[in-house]
């Protein structure tokens, strides 16, 4: 007997359209499905929010980023380092500090990171021993 495929998005439609004919309890439904309860009421609550397009598979990545660099930040730190071409993260962060005392600049490894996002540096091949 061959396996037989389901898509995900096909199985909680199915499993919507049987919630909808109220003919068997939550429970008993999501017992025949294969799921917790809480996963079949996220899925009525996402179906009654968004319709046949709330039970796609969400995005997993965070929504908040809290130890991001904040835009600004970034601006200036790249900004400088226009200028000044040859500049490295450590010299950035002297002088920006020197420039502007009160702004909590990002360490150096942070700007090392930030200016390698950017393709403006790269790191130093190490020689051989």
């Amino acid at each position: 007997m061959p396996w037989q495929e389901v898509c995900v998005q096909e199985r909680r439609i199915r499993f919507i359209h049987d919630w909808q004919k109220q003919e068997d309890s939550m429970a008993e439904l999501c017992r025949r499905y294969g799921v917790s309860r809480r996963v079949g009421y996220k899925w009525v609550e996402r179906y009654k929010q968004d319709g046949i397009e709330g039970l796609q598979d969400h995005s997993r990545a965070p929504k908040r980023h809290p130890n991001q660099t904040p835009a600004a930040i970034e601006e200036h730190i790249l900004a400088l380092r226009a200028k000044h071409g040859y500049w490295g993260p450590t010299t950035l962060k002297a002088v920006l500090e020197r420039k502007d005392a009160e702004v909590k600049w990002p360490a150096r490894s942070t700007i090392a990171n930030l200016l390698r996002r950017h393709g403006l540096s790269v790191r130093r091949r190490l020689g051989r021993r």
